[in-house]
């Protein structure tokens, strides 16, 4: 079982390249090369306001999720949900959920939100795996938003044109 804190700035070594290696292994076909998920810059205004949250096992950092402000202010949105590749499918994800869901819940929050970048024109089975998890935690289809129009600078560095799916959880 992982504990699940609160980030450190010592954590920073470790989450940035994680961070960026998963990303780059699940989206990485949807960018330009040389793309960078997280950057120790963000890494730090995330840490500074309370936004990262880190999983360790065995004294090793092995995942992360940011938790912040969603859209309304009775909702909290997450991002940057990764667990390394070595202990994925043991339930460590799951377990990260579960803390952000006891956390909305005390704030007094009702839902939370998230994002998931998906192609417009072709089917992405690894994000279908990702949103049909997120379902089976209780995530719903919210809409769609088209990523060109909401991060224009960000879909630069796309190869393909990608849509938001935004999923919504009741709490």
């Amino acid at each position: 079982m992982a504990t699940i804190r609160p980030s450190k700035p010592s954590d920073k070594a470790t989450i940035v390249p994680l961070v960026n290696k998963i990303y780059d292994e699940c989206s990485g076909h949807l960018y330009k090369p040389g793309r960078i998920r997280l950057t120790p810059a963000e890494f730090d205004r995330f840490h500074s306001s309370g936004e990262l949250i880190v999983a360790e096992l065995a004294g090793e950092v092995i995942g992360c999720i940011r938790y912040s402000r969603g859209s309304a202010p009775e909702c909290r949105e997450i991002s940057i949900l990764v667990v390394d590749s070595k202990v994925q499918g043991q339930g460590i994800g799951t377990q990260i959920m579960e803390w952000v869901f006891a956390a909305a819940r005390k704030e007094g929050c009702t839902s939370l939100e998230l994002e998931i970048l998906y192609p417009k024109f072709q089917v992405d089975v690894y994000k279908d795996k990702i949103m049909t998890w997120y379902q089976r935690l209780g995530f719903a289809f919210e809409r769609e938003a088209d990523f060109g129009i909401v991060y224009p600078k960000m879909a630069e560095l796309l190869v393909v044109e990608c849509n938001f799916v935004i999923l919504r959880k009741a709490l």
